[in-house]
């Protein structure tokens, strides 16, 4: 892969964990632009997998699809090896966030055991991340549980630590969504552990979108919690430390929730003082 492209890509990968969003998405499209400029196959197929992983970190997905379908394109024409595995699981992890059904699910299994076949393990604690917030998103919890204790293992085991604010974050979200009524309030203290350990981990690593991500998922937590004050609070120093990439789903999601606690805060206050 040419140096240039590679260090791009990579480099967009950096600054959308480190709260950069606008200058990941420029960063990633500029080593596409370089890319087709060159006769190297393999360096215009990392340059869209680049992109369109970027599209998906942002919940972009249709726009994520079409760079996937551009790889596999590619990989397909050039037997381009590992790329291929990788946009595999691009594409169905794409389709799946867009209608989490088992087919879609099947279809993300099956890439990914295909890649372990190969033995590569760079990246599979983030695929084994998205795997389990998949099937969140499907209400298949105790695989995703699984799923999720296996990441962590995994990061261990490897020491690839750039998803593990979020492994943690997915795990707290798991443990809500499985808990039936009996079990609510002991799920509510575990999952608010892992979301303070997201937060921990992702200010250890200065990883803003992760901590964005956990602070948001904590705040809905307090919320329903009747906490809506101090909800707010820790959500709006990490919202208001962000110069950039508002329209992105994460931003937009945090901003809706900081606007439902402000107007549940001024509510609680305004009957206060009326009584």
């Amino acid at each position: 892969e040419d140096v240039g492209i590679t260090a791009r890509r990579m480099h967009s990968l950096c600054q959308w964990m480190l709260g950069y969003a606008d200058r990941a998405l420029a960063l990633a499209q500029d080593a596409v632009t370089l890319a087709e400029n060159t006769s190297h196959p393999f360096s215009l197929g990392a340059a869209h997998l680049g992109l369109g992983t970027i599209f998906a970190y942002l919940r972009n997905f249709p726009s994520s699809q079409q760079e996937y379908e551009k790889v596999l394109a590619l990989a397909e024409e050039y037997a381009l090896g590992d790329v291929f595995n990788v946009s595999i699981i691009g594409k169905a992890w794409t389709i799946a966030y867009q209608e989490p059904t088992d087919a879609a699910i099947e279809q993300m299994k099956q890439a990914i055991e295909s890649l372990r076949a190969t033995g590569t393990m760079l990246m599979m604690t983030g695929t084994l991340a998205v795997l389990g917030e998949v099937f969140w998103l499907a209400g298949r919890c105790a695989e995703g549980q699984e799923t999720i204790a296996e990441a962590l293992a995994l990061v261990e085991h490897t020491g690839e630590r750039n998803w593990e604010a979020e492994i943690w974050r997915i795990k707290g979200e798991l443990l809500l969504k499985a808990a039936n009524n009996s079990q609510a309030s002991r799920a509510q203290a575990e999952a608010e552990g892992c979301y303070h350990q997201a937060i921990a981990i992702a200010q250890q690593q200065s990883a803003k979108t992760w901590e964005l991500r956990a602070a948001t998922s904590l705040a809905r937590l307090w919320q329903q919690q009747g906490k809506t004050a101090e909800a707010r609070q820790m959500l709006a120093e990490i919202y208001g430390w962000f110069t950039e990439g508002f329209d992105t789903a994460d931003l937009k999601e945090a901003k809706a929730l900081l606007d439902e606690l402000h107007q549940q805060t001024t509510t609680t206050e305004s009957n206060i003082s009326g009584d």
